[in-house]
């Protein structure tokens, strides 16, 4: 078996010196699972096509937030679609390190970054996370696989399809 020396990465030495510890990967995964089946349902979490809809959403927000220009953003992508396909388990592990080493370049702590997304996200009420679904969807960059079940706020069913300002 191949022994690797150990890399202190600094956002993780800066945690580790101040006594506090992340919450465990499982619990994340768990957290957004529960979060995902109760705004959505089963058939939503269990969509492999829209889970990685978002996964793609979420990483064009990113290179938008980091600066990167559409030109590149379409260059990678006709780089990637040239090659054979990879395997997905390993292809979302390389995503999540490559957040790890995006991180650390922008010095940012990601575990502690997402644990106050978790939080945000869990706090807003269904209502908001249901009508960007649905607005998602209306756009043609989603799918919203069992209706809503928008919870009684006195919103109108018209209302969905995104004509409102959602907090971040």
């Amino acid at each position: 078996m191949k022994s690797y020396s150990a890399t202190v990465i600094p956002a993780v030495a800066e945690r580790n010196a101040m006594g506090t510890k992340p919450a465990n990967e499982t619990d994340y995964q768990e957290a957004v699972r529960e979060w995902i089946s109760t705004r959505f349902g089963q058939t939503a979490l269990e969509d492999a096509q829209e889970r990685i809809a978002r996964v793609v959403e979420e990483a064009c927000e990113l290179a938008q937030a980091s600066g990167m220009e559409i030109a590149d953003l379409e260059a990678i992508a006709a780089y990637v679609y040239a090659r054979p396909p990879g395997e997905v388990k390993q292809e979302a592990a390389g995503v999540t390190v490559t957040l790890f080493a995006l991180a650390e370049a922008h010095r940012f702590d990601l575990l502690l970054e997402t644990e106050k997304e978790i939080e945000r996200i869990t706090h807003l009420p269904a209502t908001i996370s249901q009508r960007k679904q649905a607005a998602k969807a209306a756009a043609g960059v989603g799918r919203f696989p069992e209706p809503p079940r928008l919870e009684s706020s006195g919103t109108q069913q018209q209302d969905l399809p995104g004509q409102v300002e959602y907090p971040t």
